[in-house]
């Protein structure tokens, strides 16, 4: 049982239907995240303000170029996961997308942004990497969509339980 899962027992069970059964909960990021902060710290790293400017130009780079792999027209079910972190969490009938808020001090898990049926939810896939695995959605409206889980999130327990395939 992972520590997500018990946080939203905790603080967000409320959201759950009356007989609803949680399977598995993760925290995530958008995707593109992980390779933004690279680039951008590299590109910070140089000093100077124009290598500060460079660093939000190779932070806007990396997640235009992480979110083009995804279809996520506006009013889509994709468009609706929230950037740029959130908790994905999957019941024995839904998935809900939680907000999340990261403060100096404490975190707390927001009321769901979107909550989708396994009809609106159509294809899970699992893509491991070093410092982050991406976790693929595609929906019914033809929309996709990606989550990137820090490896410190164990995102490989989180597929099993579910029994994601990973591609």
């Amino acid at each position: 049982m992972s520590k997500w899962f018990k946080r939203v027992m905790k603080e967000r069970s409320q959201d759950l239907l009356p007989g609803e059964t949680l399977r598995a909960a993760t925290y995530f990021q958008s995707a593109g995240s992980a390779s933004a902060r690279i680039a951008g710290g590299m590109a910070h790293a140089r000093g100077g303000s124009l290598a500060q400017e460079r660093a939000g130009e190779a932070i806007q780079s990396a997640m235009q170029n992480a979110s083009g792999r995804h279809h996520a027209p506006e009013g889509s079910h994709a468009a609706l996961l929230p950037s740029p972190f959130g908790i994905f969490a999957v019941t024995d009938q839904r998935a809900l997308v939680f907000g999340y808020k990261q403060g100096f001090f404490s975190t707390k898990i927001l009321e769901p942004v979107a909550i989708y049926s396994f009809d609106q939810l159509t294809g899970m896939s699992y893509k491991p990497g070093s410092l982050v695995g991406t976790l693929n959605l595609a929906f019914s409206d033809s929309s996709t969509g990606g989550l990137e889980i820090p490896r410190v999130n164990k995102p490989a327990a989180f597929v099993e339980t579910l029994g994601i395939p990973t591609v």
